[in-house]
C-alpha cells in the first residue's frame, strides 16, 4: 500500500486549494452556457489532436504536415520553386 506522509498530505491540501483558486479565477465571469461551449470546443480540439489514441497526439504531425501541403498555398510554391 502507498500512503502520503504528513508532509505529503499538507502539500496535497495546499496544491488542491491553489488549483481550486486558479480554476475559480479562470472561470470568473463565464456563465454556465459559456463553460459548456468551451468544454465542447476543447473536446473537439482534443479529438482533432488525436486524444484517446495509443500514441501521443504529436506523433506523426510532421509527416502529416508534409503530406497535407497542396499547390493552393502560394508560400509553399515559392519555397519549392
Amino acid at each position: 500500500m502507498v500512503a502520503l506522509t504528513e508532509a505529503g498530505e499538507a502539500a496535497f491540501a495546499r496544491l488542491r486549494d491553489i488549483a481550486f483558486a486558479f480554476d475559480a479565477k479562470l472561470r470568473a465571469g463565464l456563465a454556465d452556457p459559456d463553460l459548456a461551449t468551451l468544454s465542447t470546443l476543447l473536446s473537439h480540439l482534443a479529438a482533432n489532436a488525436g486524444a484517446g489514441e495509443a500514441d501521443p497526439p504529436w506523433v506523426g504531425l510532421a509527416d502529416r504536415a508534409r503530406s497535407d501541403r497542396s499547390d493552393s498555398h502560394p508560400h509553399d510554391q515559392a519555397a519549392t520553386a
